[in-house]
């Protein structure tokens, strides 16, 4: 058997004196350039937004909130079949059927009846809580 006696060691650092620094006071303007950035992007984005739909005026139309919407169509995430049923006897079509693999999640995209308004259409979905559109 071998015996060995703990090791011990210590590092001796030499006696410096550092020079006195001046404190500098921190003056962050971080969260108000934060906020003026924020500001800027949003106006940057609706300005895109609003020209995305003048170009597009066939197809595109801003919905309540000025964001960008497709006419004649709504999306429903993951509806209920009986909201679908809901959806078609209230004149509504479903256009096309997205499975969104591995999140157990459908998007149904639902036609406008004819002559109805996409904004007037959503209105009544949501009424006759035929559908939570996205």
């Amino acid at each position: 058997m071998i015996l060995v006696s703990a090791a011990q060691a210590q590092i001796t650092v030499p006696n410096v004196r550092l020079p006195a620094l001046r404190q500098v006071p921190l003056t962050s303007n971080v969260a108000e350039d934060a906020r003026k950035d924020l500001r800027r992007l949003q106006d940057v984005r609706r300005l895109a937004v609003r020209d995305l739909i003048r170009r597009n005026r066939a197809v595109i139309q801003a919905d309540r909130n000025g964001a960008a919407i497709v006419r004649g169509e709504i999306l429903a995430v993951s509806p209920e079949q009986a909201a679908i049923d809901a959806a078609l006897a209230a004149g509504f079509t479903v256009v096309r059927i997205r499975v969104l693999e591995g999140l157990d999640a459908q998007v149904v995209v639902l036609g406008v009846p004819q002559g109805m308004d996409t904004l007037r259409a959503l209105d009544k979905l949501r009424v006759a809580r035929a559908v939570d559109p996205v």
